[in-house]
């Protein structure tokens, strides 16, 4: 496996059918991630601020670390091809493309957090899919801590952990945001 630095991090890439090409320019393959967000960031935002998601995006707008169960890997395999398999990985997914999939990230963490300020329920917001989006934002919360620190970062996820889960806030970091417990349905 090859050795990536990012941020400061360093970690192992993800392995995987990839060109030797397309591996050394995204050992992490964040493409899967721009790719569909090509189609659904947008309508993820406009729903969210509209205050009901209605679409099937949230696994690749709400990345997540894996889900362990028992010491074991579960979720759905649609879930596994859009985890974060471990801090490098979620590094690179923050600066993939010069930052385009933080952007997208930051704009939905603003979006969210707004209807929820607006006084929409989290579950009416986003469904089922509260628990993905709080394991999301506990796993960005743990990023924005890691190398240079990332301050905008931190502070939406803080903004939007504290209406998600208001008596957890204080502990954004969850404990580097590895789920011991399957928060999602996969």
């Amino acid at each position: 496996m090859r050795q990536t630095t990012l941020r400061g991090i360093t970690g192992a890439a993800r392995s995987g059918p990839a060109s030797p090409t397309r591996a050394a320019a995204d050992p992490h393959d964040m493409q899967r991630f721009a790719s569909k967000q090509a189609l659904d960031h947008d309508r993820a935002v406009r729903e969210l601020k509209d205050g009901r998601k209605a679409g099937c995006w949230s696994w690749w707008i709400f990345p997540t670390p894996p889900f362990i169960r028992n010491g074991e890997r579960v979720g759905s395999p649609i879930n596994q091809v859009y985890e974060l398999a471990d801090d490098a990985e979620g590094l690179a997914y923050l600066l993939f493309r010069d930052g385009q999939l933080r952007s997208n990230y930051l704009a939905v963490l603003d979006a969210m957090s707004g209807s929820l300020e607006e006084g929409v329920e989290p579950r009416r917001l986003l469904g089922i899919d509260v628990p993905r989006a709080v394991a999301s934002v506990r796993y960005f919360s743990h990023l924005a801590t890691l190398g240079d620190g990332d301050e905008a970062l931190r502070d939406g996820c803080e903004r939007a952990l504290g209406l998600l889960v208001p008596d957890d806030s204080a502990d954004a970091g969850g404990g580097g945001g590895r789920q011991q417990k399957r928060a999602h349905p996969g």
